[in-house]
């Protein structure tokens, strides 16, 4: 087999490390190796009429594949945790996003629980209107609203 071939080979599926974001392009430059790439477009899980907007960052681990072993042609195709970024959940039965200001939003399957903490506000806002069916709505400070209307009943 020769040099060349193998070259080729051994570039198909790489992995690197962001070295670059532009997030006006949707692109990022990647490190792999002696390699340096050009401007890629990053993946998202969805980017047709549901979309999702996840952003890579710098230090970030990805592996790209090179179509034909040309790295002109990379793309990315994923990222991996690393002891710099480990997984924010340890469990299978869960689902974790974190955001680097330390926000963390995570559904626990096992405890039927939703939880979001550690950002400074929350905004719900709907044209319609929001619903909570519960048996009990807990405020543990301040309660502040522009109008009241209480109704007792029963169902």
């Amino acid at each position: 087999m020769s040099a060349e071939l193998m070259r080729l080979l051994s570039n198909i599926i790489r992995t690197g490390i962001i070295s670059e974001v532009d997030e006006e392009s949707w692109c990022v430059r990647v490190r792999s190796g002696e390699l340096e790439t050009g401007w890629l477009r990053w993946n998202t899980t969805r980017a047709g009429a549901f979309n999702v907007w996840l952003p890579p960052s710098p230090g970030e681990q990805v592996v790209i594949a090179c179509i034909g072993g040309n790295p002109e042609t990379a793309m990315i195709i994923g990222s991996l945790w690393s002891d710099a970024s480990p997984a924010p959940g340890k469990s299978l039965k869960e689902i974790v996003i974190s955001a680097p200001d330390g926000a963390v939003f995570r559904y626990d399957t096992d405890a039927g629980a939703l939880s979001a903490s550690g950002m400074k506000t929350a905004t719900l806002q709907a044209s319609v209107s929001v619903t909570l069916d519960t048996p009990v709505v807990e405020c543990t400070d301040l309660l502040r609203t522009a109008t009241l209307d209480v109704t007792k009943g029963e169902r």
